[in-house]
């Protein structure tokens, strides 16, 4: 049988690992839950020295593809969690794009998610309550006088489950990621907001639009929603 990890030449022995192990993922000879081999066989295998193997499972550890168990071993991840270190946010970060072009991705994949949710009875019947939920938390956050920082927490969740709502987890994934890299724009939409009142208008026009079936209302909730965001971060 072939060997699962390769030596190969390398000008960083952590980054070749992390090559490895991306690779595998990809082909599907390493999937969610699978252990991986021990230190000293990973090391032998790839030819590098354990400490490279250290290295490279803590960067992986780092962004969320393996859970490091001490005593036990090193395995893949069975889920994505957005919590930790998020590539996404930085590579954002970096390549520094301007508001317009944000605004537009934003208004593209928002208008994607809700198009899923309406043609399915099933996700908008589901979602329903979870949207209800989220509009009663900001009415007690604003009954309480809460600062922006909670309304704009509050408005991300509404984002969030509609994005978790859509029954397609490639969508739900990115979103969330995009979310960290929006959520500093969208506390400073908050600032100029009387207790999240715009976000609230907005709320309930994509929640009516759900809960009639209606693409082409959630659409102008969604163009509301997003020139409205556009315009508070302009000033």
């Amino acid at each position: 049988m072939e060997p699962l990890f390769v030596a190969k030449d390398s000008s960083s022995a952590p980054d070749h690992v992390i090559d490895q192990i991306k690779e595998l993922l990809l082909a599907g000879k390493l999937r969610p839950g699978d252990r991986l081999p021990s230190e000293f066989e990973l090391a032998s295998g790839l030819g590098v020295s354990r400490g490279s193997i250290r290295a490279a499972m803590k960067a992986l550890e780092v962004c969320g593809v393996v859970d490091i168990r001490r005593g036990d071993g090193t395995y893949i991840c069975d889920h994505v969690n957005t919590k930790r270190f998020n590539p996404l946010v930085f590579s954002l970060a970096l390549l520094g794009p301007d508001i317009a072009q944000l605004a537009k991705f934003r208004e593209k994949i928002e208008l994607d998610i809700l198009e899923l949710i309406i043609k399915d009875p099933d996700l908008t019947r589901a979602i329903l309550p979870k949207l209800e939920a989220n509009l009663e938390e900001l009415s007690a956050l604003q009954t309480r006088r809460a600062q922006a920082v909670e309304t704009a927490a509050n408005d991300r969740a509404f984002h969030e489950l509609l994005a978790a709502g859509c029954g397609n987890l490639i969508f739900e994934t990115i979103y969330s990621y995009i979310l960290d890299f929006f959520f500093p724009l969208i506390v400073d939409s908050h600032q100029g907001q009387i207790q999240g009142d715009a976000a609230e208008v907005i709320h309930k026009d994509i929640y009516h639009a759900v809960s009639q079936g209606s693409y082409s209302m959630a659409k102008d909730a969604i163009i509301a929603s997003v020139q409205y965001w556009y315009r508070s971060i302009q000033k």
